[in-house]
This record gives C-alpha cells, sequence and structure tokens, in this order.
C-alpha cells in the first residue's frame, strides 16, 4: 500500500511541476500556483499521513521538508509530555478542529497560534517509539481544516530527550517557529550577516526572549539556507542549527542546459557541477539566482576528481569554490567543499592551492592527504611544497595547469605546508598556505556567535 500511494504521489507532484511555466525568474510563477498545488495535495497528504502511522512506513522522500533540526538533544520531558503553547493553546474549538482533520491518528499539539499575519500549528503524530512531525500553516484565522501541512521531521523515536523543533516558512511571510521544553528561555536567530573589505563574513544575531518554551516570530531579511538558530535551554545555549524549511520552485531547462555546457567547456562532470549548485544554498537560493563561471575540472588520482569554480549571489561577494569528489566502489559519492571570498575578480586568475584526503576517509585529518595546486593557463610551471624552511617535494603542472601531490602527511599538518609557483625565469611569483578553509565558514562566519 506503501508503494502504491507513493508512486501515485510522486505521478501528481511530477504532473504539476511540468505544468507550472518557465519564467526567468521562477518566483512570481510559483507564488501564482502554490496555493492551487497545495490545495490538491492536502487531501493526499491527509491520508498518507495517516496511512504510515498505521502502519509505521516511511513518508514519501519527494514530501519531505529537510529535516535539519538534529542539533545536540536537551535533557527535558518527551516531547509528547510538552504542553501545547501558542495564543491558540486555550481554544479547545480549534483544537478540537486539527485533531479531528488528522483523525485515525495519536495527535498531540506542541503550539498553535497567530503571529507575523501567519497561522501555525505544531503537532506531533504518533507515540514515543515512531512520530512524525508536522506544521499547518496559513494566513491569520485560517480555520484548522484548511491549512497546509509539512512534514518537519520523521520518523523518529522520541524518547525522554528532544532537542527544540525548528521549523521557517520562506513562503509564509518569512516566518520562524521555534518550540522546545518550556525551560527554553530565549533563541539566538541569525538571520544577517555583513562581509567587510576583507571578506570575513560578520554574523549580526540577536536574542528573542522565549514565551513558556516557545518562539513565533516573522525574520523579513531571512534568506532560505542563511537562516540559524540557537536555542537556550536554562542558562545554556545549544549548538547553532538551520530550520526545516521547504521552497517550491520550478527548475529553469534552459540555465540548466547552459550549466551542462559551461562545465563541458571546462572539462567538468555536470552532475558534479549541478551538485555543487544545489548546494549552495547559503549563497543564494534556488540555484538559478547564482552567478557562476567553472574553472577547471579534472582527476586527483585514488578515485577522487576536483571542480573549482567561482560563485555569487544577490548580496554577496564572488566565492572561490573547490569541490573534490570522491567515489566509493559501489559507486556512492561524497564532496567536500573548500573556499573563500574575492573581493577583487582578478584573484580568480590567481594560483590556489588545497588539501584532500588519499583515501576513503574524507572527514579525518588524521589520514593522509594529497596537496593540489592549480595555476590557470599555465601547463608545466614549476610547483613546490614547503615546511616552514624546508623543501618537501616538487613537480610541474600538466596539460590543464595543475600538480597533484600525493603524500604521507596527515591533513590536518599538510594545510600549514606553503606552496611556491615559479614564474619562467626561475622566480617565485606566488607563495601561500595550502589550508584553503572551509566553504561553509567563508559564506556564513563560524558558529560561536
Amino acid at each position: 500500500m506503501s508503494d502504491q500511494l507513493e508512486s501515485r504521489l510522486r505521478r501528481t507532484l511530477a504532473s504539476q511541476a511540468e505544468r507550472i511555466p518557465g519564467d526567468p525568474d521562477p518566483y512570481p510563477a510559483v507564488a501564482r500556483r502554490i496555493g492551487r498545488a497545495r490545495r490538491n495535495r492536502r487531501a493526499a497528504l491527509a491520508a498518507a499521513l495517516v496511512a504510515v502511522v498505521a502502519l509505521g512506513a516511511g513518508v514519501p522522500a519527494g514530501l519531505r521538508a529537510r529535516d535539519r533540526t538534529d542539533i545536540a538533544a536537551v535533557e527535558s520531558p518527551s516531547l509528547l509530555d510538552w504542553p501545547t503553547r501558542g495564543s491558540l493553546a486555550g481554544d479547545a474549538r480549534f483544537l478540537a478542529g486539527v485533531r479531528a482533520r488528522l483523525a485515525g491518528s495519536n495527535v498531540h499539539v506542541l503550539f498553535a497560534g497567530d503571529g507575523g499575519g501567519r497561522r501555525l500549528v505544531l503537532v506531533a503524530v504518533g507515540h514515543d517509539t515512531a512520530a512524525y512531525g508536522w506544521v499547518l500553516y496559513g494566513a491569520a484565522g485560517t480555520p484548522a481544516d484548511r491549512l497546509e501541512q509539512e512534514e518537519v521531521f520523521g520518523p523518529s523515536s522520541l524518547g525522554r530527550e528532544r532537542a527544540p523543533i525548528v521549523w521557517f516558512g520562506p513562503e509564509q511571510g518569512n516566518v520562524l517557529l521555534v518550540v522546545g521544553p518550556p525551560r527554553m528561555t530565549a533563541v539566538k536567530v541569525l538571520s544577517s550577516i555583513s562581509y567587510p573589505a576583507d571578506g570575513t563574513p560578520v554574523p549580526r544575531p540577536r536574542v528573542v526572549p522565549a514565551d513558556h518554551g516557545a518562539v513565533l516570530l516573522a525574520v523579513p531579511d531571512a534568506r532560505p539556507g542563511r537562516l540559524f538558530v540557537k536555542p537556550r535551554i536554562g542558562d545554556m545555549y545549544l549548538s547553532a542549527t538551520e530550520p526545516a524549511w521547504s521552497l517550491d520552485s520550478t527548475a529553469d531547462p534552459a540555465f540548466w542546459d547552459r550549466v551542462d555546457k559551461d562545465a563541458a567547456s571546462a572539462r567538468v562532470v555536470a552532475a558534479d557541477a549541478r551538485g555543487l549548485m544545489h548546494g549552495l544554498g547559503a549563497i543564494a537560493t534556488p540555484p538559478e539566482r547564482l552567478t557562476y563561471r567553472f574553472l577547471w575540472g579534472g582527476s586527483l588520482g585514488h578515485r577522487r576528481t576536483a571542480l573549482v569554480a567561482t560563485f555569487s549571489g544577490p548580496d554577496t561577494p564572488t566565492f572561490l569554490v573547490i569541490q573534490t569528489t570522491y567515489t566509493h566502489p559501489d559507486g556512492s559519492t561524497e564532496q567536500d567543499r573548500l573556499g573563500r571570498a574575492l573581493w577583487d575578480p582578478e584573484e580568480a586568475k590567481a594560483p590556489v592551492g588545497w588539501t584532500t584526503v588519499t583515501g576513503e576517509k574524507s572527514n579525518d585529518d588524521s589520514a593522509p592527504a594529497t596537496a593540489a595546486v592549480y595555476v590557470p593557463g599555465r601547463p608545466g610551471t614549476r610547483v613546490e611544497l614547503w615546511d616552514g624552511e624546508t623543501r618537501f617535494a616538487a613537480g610541474t603542472t600538466g596539460p590543464e595547469g595543475v600538480a597533484v601531490f600525493p603524500t604521507g602527511v596527515p591533513r590536518s599538518r599538510l594545510r600549514t605546508f606553503e606552496y611556491h609557483v615559479f614564474s619562467d625565469a626561475g622566480t617565485v611569483f606566488h607563495r601561500a598556505e595550502l589550508g584553503l578553509g572551509d566553504l561553509s565558514t567563508a559564506v556564513v562566519g563560524p558558529r560561536d556567535w
């Protein structure tokens, strides 16, 4: 039954997506159709919820909002023991309507209220060993049976611990909902990042008091992928997390055809290019809003490829981005993304060096690593690696201007090495450390705000 349901829902959604007209900017088209599309899906979604909870099966992946609430769990009563919060917590008739809408399920209303011109309801459906979380939303004052719905977590075993639930509605007036245990006293909200002349992102968080463990507010300047929160339980802030969110958009075939052609001209694997662009939500969402330039793509050996490119969004500097992709023997892949801000476009023409783990352990900085140096337009150029005052290795760039140095040095140490690039006259014209930083930190800054 679950497989048939999933197939039917996928066909419905695919059909609706194909009927959305193309538009240079997808947002207006989406806004015009989102209400009709979601109303058509509501009955199917409600039926799916009842069937899934009854069977203990998974919700079709195509219907899930991204669950990005996996911050450190806090010691607290089970989520199903949390009280109902929000301005409608005492409205017995409305809460009865919510439960009636999800008839046949064990429904616990965690939050119900109006704020920022919107009405939001957060419910947990199921029990401690198998539960789903859903957000119902619409304009303020909307009856329970006319609210739209979206999954925010599930399936999960709630046990006796649960981190606060964080949800963001970019198509619902940029409203943010954070619901935690009653002892959640405040939330730090980071929605604004500035970039001074040196390119270092400067986070500008604000503290919002919680009302009995809940926060509902509009965040007008927030963007998907660039909104983070830190709930405070008692006197301790938890680690930063990105809210669960979803954004209906229609792909622009002409844009992606151009991406494929540009990737091919730079010898970049099209699948790697597309995957990278879908992973740059902190720079721009949807990917069609990215400005990009592919510089180089090729092999580093040991089942690894690399992609060098520049990207920028409507309100960000340009970033130099390097993605390495490791392909496992079973065909699955994983990526490592490094980068930094470029304030002068000419910087993209300068050599750049980076490190990647040589074997399968991509995230193990103690594993042996490989150094790579890209020198645009300069094949046959001499490159040396230096460990302090000691020359460690030497080589020349290949036909595409890339020199690769497999080493037995742990990545954590190899990052401290310098690479020296020589001119035809034998003098060093560029030198820098191999320690190109994490791309996420380059875009949104450190998480210690």
